[in-house]
């Protein structure tokens, strides 16, 4: 379940193209030298919303409730034979989020050059003395 949650979440996360003859009407170099995608065919934006609804709705949060419910379960079970599960699923999960992460600060740079994304947030001066 988890590598399904994680399969449907990357999708959203990646560039759709056109492949096949029926091309909608649009021809091969729509995208300038300067696209990843240069030569191929990206669909249209609507249905790139289509394919994300029907990701999310259908998919991502059905799979997201069973994936922590379970999970939730076998960390308070807290039993020995199930710590690799428990170890993998959330690498897993994590490294999901790290590549999310990482995908929306891409984008947030292509498209709003002037905002500084910062990956830490240091402490206030007045609680450097928690330790």
């Amino acid at each position: 379940m988890v590598l399904r949650l994680w399969a449907a979440i990357r999708i959203t996360t990646r560039p759709t193209r056109i492949r096949g003859e029926d091309t909608l009407g649009m021809p091969s170099d729509i995208l300038d030298e300067t696209s990843s995608l240069h030569g191929e065919i990206p669909i249209p934006p609507l249905m790139g919303v289509q394919i994300a609804l029907l990701l999310m709705q259908s998919i991502q949060l059905p799979l997201r409730k069973v994936v922590l419910d379970t999970l939730q379960n076998l960390i308070q079970a807290n039993k020995p034979s199930t710590w690799f599960t428990r170890y993998l699923c959330l690498f897993i999960l994590l490294h999901n989020c790290a590549m999310i992460t990482e995908h929306d600060a891409n984008y947030a740079k292509t498209y709003t050059p002037e905002v500084r994304i910062s990956y830490f947030i240091p402490l206030p001066s007045s609680s450097k003395n928690i330790c």
